[in-house]
Order: C-alpha cells, then structure tokens, then sequence
C-alpha cells in the first residue's frame, strides 16, 4: 500500500514536469515568434563626394528601417542627401549643414503633376545629429533623431522602396559613419491619424465630392489641438487647390481653396503651397484659345498674378521652406511676375549671382552692360545652374513665367532697351542710331514707332515700311503690323511732297485683303470684335503685343476709339510698341 502511493506520487511529479516542460516549450516558441525579426542588408562607410546604392536582390515583404550612425569626433560632415526609391517616387531626405537643416521630399507622383517634388517636412535642429533613422509608417514615414520620434505625414499613395542610396557633397565627409538598411517584422501601431489619412489618399486619386466630405469630416474629428490637425488640414486645402487648378475651375473658387491654404500659415502649408506654383503659374499663363475680349481677360490675369504673388509671399516669410538657391529663384519668380502684368520691377538684389542679375535686367527691361552681353552668346541666355541637391523645386515655375515674356534674343531687347532710354531722355539722334542695330523689319517697325513722337520725320518711315522684301512686295503688304502701323501713321501725319506719287494706296480697313494678308483680314478691319482675334489663329501667330497693336490701329484708323490703356497691362515687349499710343496733352 506504501509502495504503492510512492509510485502514484512518482507518476504525479514525472506528469507536472512533463507538463511544466512543455509549457516552457510553448512559451519560448511564442516568445520567439513575438520578437521582431530583424535582418540586416548591409552596412557600409561613406566617403567624401561618394554615392553609396543599396539594393537587395530578393527583398522581402517586411517593413524598412534606415540607420544612419555618424562619427561623433567630426563636427561637420558636410551635406549629404538620402535617396529612398521606389522606382516611380522618391522619397529624398537632405541634410544641409550650414543651416543645420533637414529636409524631407517627395518625388514623382506628388501633390501636382507639374511640380518636380513636394516638400513634407523641415526641421531645423539646435546640432547636428549623432544618430537618424528613417522607416515606413501608416500616416507616412517615422523619423527618429537621436531618440527623437516623430511622424512625417505623407498622405499621398505609399510605394514599396527597392533601393536606398547616400551622396555626400564634394567637400564633406562621412567616412567613420556607417548607413544600414534593415528589415523588421516589427510594424508600426495602427495610427490615429489613419482614418482622416485614407480619406486624403482617396481624395488624391479621385475628386469625388464624398472623398472630399468624408477627410474634412475625419480631420474635424481629431480636433483643433491635435498636433496633426493643421497639416492635415493644410493638405486637404491643397488637394482642392490642386483638384480646382485641374479642373480649370472658376477663379474665386481656386482663389478661396488657396487662400485657406495660406491662412494656416505653417511651414507645412508654405511647404505644400510651393508644390503648387507650376500650376498656379500655368493658370496665371494661360492665353486663351477662342475668340475673347481682351479687357476683361487681361484683367483676370491681372487677379491671378495677384494670388501667385501673394503665394510667393506666404512662401518667403517662410525661409526653411526652400534652400538658399530656390529662395534667389523665388525672388526671380516674384519679379517675373510683376512684369508680365507691366507693374514696375524692383532693383536687382545687391548679392544676386550673375545668372540671377542678367534675367533681373531682361525682365526690368533695362540696359546690359558689356560683360553681360558677352555672357549671353549669340543672343542666347546661358542656361540656369543645377545645385547638388538636385531640380530646383522653384525651376519649373520659373520656366513658365520666362516663357510667357517670350525673351528669345538678347541684343533685341537690348536695343530695346536703348530707344527706350532715349526717347525718354529726349535724345532722337541717339534713338535713331539705334535703329541701325535692328533687322530690317523690326527696324522698318521702330522707325514708324519713332515717328509717332516726331523723333522721325513720317515720311521717311513710310518709306522704311514700304521696303521691297527679297521676294517682292513691300512690307506693309505683307507684315500685319506693318500694315497697321502704316495706316495708323497715314491718318496721323497725312503724306506730304512727292511720297504718294511713288507709294500706291493701301486698301481701306473696310476693304478685302489680297495675298498675304488675307488670313489677317478680320483682325485689321477695324472693328469692335477685331481684338478678340488676337488669340486665334492667324491672329496667335504673332506676339500678343503685336497681334494687339495691330488690331488697335486698325481701329484707330476705322474712326474707333481704340483702348489704348491695354498695352500697359502687358510685359515689356522687346520694341516699344507703346510709343504708337497718342501722346498725352
């Protein structure tokens, strides 16, 4: 009976352990599994000037994570940008030493189609840091600064990145610093932010009125003192912004989404507003393509150019939005801008570079010196510089507004420039030996111009205009403006000696035009409907201030009263056609 519980107790000890064991077992198994697993891609030294490109071969589905580790006994490392690509975006994180900041943008498939990138994030640190990780997170990316987390929110469509790569700028140094990319099973938390996030992803891709209720509606939910509340809120308004810029929707409409955009008055809303200058200068740009008065659309333009000028401001009074080259571009940007309406420009800035100076002064209309006609070769500006850190986000902007100036040839605005200065400075003989550095046809067209102020005896301008041409027929036979500024001048200053007995009569503007001519015939019949002809075909075909001083001396010379005040709502046009107005008494 003893023996016998003794065995019993025996089995009841062997059967806990057992029991106990495989506990044990079961639970180092799971443990295992609950840690994250953790492998390592590579982690390599950076040198000066050198670009490092990591690429796994067969990456897996796991989230990403970017160590960045830096030598502690070096001081300044110089600039350095890391480069997360996932083939069609970018996500591009810059270290800019000299003002300590780090910035953090998009690539491809940004906030708009025309803008090069989108700047999610500036921070400007007290020094530079010993440690930065970066990896992929619900709300955008999470970056941690020397056990520093915060969250970059990037609500546009997320991409899985295939290579990391690190350039160092020449002069700067990270070779004690080591750069590893990992995989982890580790994933970030579901995020508060996700539900106002998806919305803003849906509103990204589609304009659905509902997409848009329902991420207003998830962003109020959060509310006003959540830390994300105000960037979010900045990226609904630039959705619409965006989305009314696209659809071309009424002005006052794409004017209150913006302006709720810069009332938040950030750096995130400074930042995103700056994605949308290329399409805010393409609307400010944009010459219709039907018929349309001119006054009115003119005067639009004026209220566009408006905003974009007010955008450039929200920008400006936030520096670390930019970096010190798209800040000289920006105010090139601002300049630009108040020309193309034929507002006054401002003084070139004292430390602006010689690329920044020369366009200042071809916008200001002004005259170049020596050195920087020899800069400009052949009539042709040199090309805008690159900086290391890549395309200017500030670059397309600028393109778009230089365009709509249509400055193609130097030393033409030059001499410009110089009959300008003259006839202001009542100097005629100075005026007209300028004449001779023209071609023939502007030349013809200047001189006529000069005779409208008397600083040209009329006739001899008449006989510039009716010049034979290699072909044949005289000028004004076949040159729009050239025909209306001959007629203009001929009810004007009525020919005198022996001219008409040589000249034979131009044809009245009510009158059929034969030749070459003939496809402008509506626009220089002199009638009410005849400026709104300046945007269509043939009208298109010449500069807009051409196309519009022609249609406005034909109707001069039908007996109309021509609105003459239009020209001063245009850029500087490279011959000074503004000289054809009547003089004020």
């Amino acid at each position: 009976m003893h023996g016998s519980s003794r065995r019993t107790w025996r089995l009841l000890q062997a059967a806990v352990l057992l029991c106990a064991l495989t506990g044990l077992a079961a639970l180092s198994i799971w443990s295992w599994r609950r840690v994250p697993q953790v492998s390592t891609l590579a982690r390599l030294r950076i040198g000066s000037g050198q670009t490092i490109l990591l690429a796994p071969d067969d990456q897996p589905d796991d989230d990403w994570v970017v160590h960045l580790n830096f030598d502690r006994r070096v001081r300044q490392h110089g600039d350095w940008i890391l480069t997360i690509d996932a083939e069609t975006v970018q996500h591009q994180m810059c270290w800019l030493s000299d003002r300590r900041m780090l910035r953090i943008r998009r690539f491809g498939q940004g906030l708009s189609t025309r803008s090069p990138a989108t700047t999610l994030a500036v921070l400007v640190l007290p020094q530079q840091p010993q440690h930065i990780a970066v990896r992929d997170h619900p709300a955008g990316l999470e970056l941690i600064i020397d056990h520093s987390s915060q969250i970059i929110v990037d609500p546009l469509p997320a991409f899985q990145p295939r290579r990391w790569d690190i350039a160092v700028a020449d002069g700067g140094s990270l070779e004690r610093s080591i750069i590893s990319v990992q995989f982890t099973s580790d994933r970030p938390p579901t995020s508060e932010l996700t539900p106002a996030l998806s919305r803003l992803r849906m509103m990204a891709v589609d304009d659905k009125p509902q997409y848009v209720d329902e991420a207003l509606a998830a962003i109020r939910a959060l509310g006003d003192h959540h830390p994300h509340h105000n960037i979010l809120q900045a990226w609904w308004s630039a959705l619409m912004s965006r989305q009314a810029l696209d659809a071309q929707l009424d002005d006052s409409d794409i004017s209150d989404h913006l302006t709720a955009l810069l009332a938040i008055d950030t750096n995130s809303s400074a930042a995103l507003a700056s994605a949308l200058l290329p399409s805010l200068a393409a609307w400010a740009c944009a010459v219709p393509e039907q018929p349309k008065p001119p006054r009115p659309w003119l005067e639009a333009r004026l209220g566009r150019i408006d905003l974009l000028l007010e955008t450039i401001a929200a920008i400006t009074r936030r520096p670390d939005v930019l970096d010190d080259y798209e800040q000289q571009e920006l105010l090139l940007l601002r300049h630009a801008a108040r020309r193309l309406v034929g507002r006054p420009g401002s003084p070139v800035p004292a430390d602006a570079p010689p690329w920044m100076t020369l366009r200042w002064r071809l916008l200001s209309g002004s005259i170049l010196s020596s050195s920087e006609l020899t800069a400009a070769v052949d009539g042709e500006i040199p090309t805008l510089p690159q900086p290391w850190t890549g395309r200017p986000i500030t670059r397309d902007t600028f393109r778009t507004l230089w365009a709509a100036h249509a400055i193609d040839d130097v030393h033409l605005r030059q001499t410009g420039a110089l009959i300008r200065h003259h006839v202001t400075d009542r100097e005629p003989a100075l005026a007209v030996h300028a004449l001779q550095r023209l071609p023939e046809r502007q030349r013809a067209i200047a001189a006529t111009l000069l005779a409208f102020r008397g600083l040209i005896p009329p006739d001899e301008a008449q006989q510039a205009l009716a010049m034979r041409l290699p072909d044949g027929p005289p000028l004004h036979a076949v040159d729009p403006l050239a025909h209306a500024l001959s007629r203009l001048l001929a009810k004007r200053h009525p020919a005198v000696g022996f001219l008409p007995r040589i000249m034979p009569d131009l044809p009245g503007p009510e009158a059929e035009f034969d030749g070459p001519l003939r496809p402008y015939h509506e626009l220089l019949r002199g009638t009410l409907a005849a400026p709104m002809l300046v945007f269509v075909e043939p009208g298109s075909r010449l500069p807009l201030g051409q196309a519009l001083t022609a249609a406005l001396a034909m109707q001069e010379v039908a007996g109309l009263q021509p609105d003459w005040q239009m020209l001063d709502l245009l850029a500087p046009t490279a011959l000074p056609l503004e000289l054809c107005r009547p003089a004020e008494p």
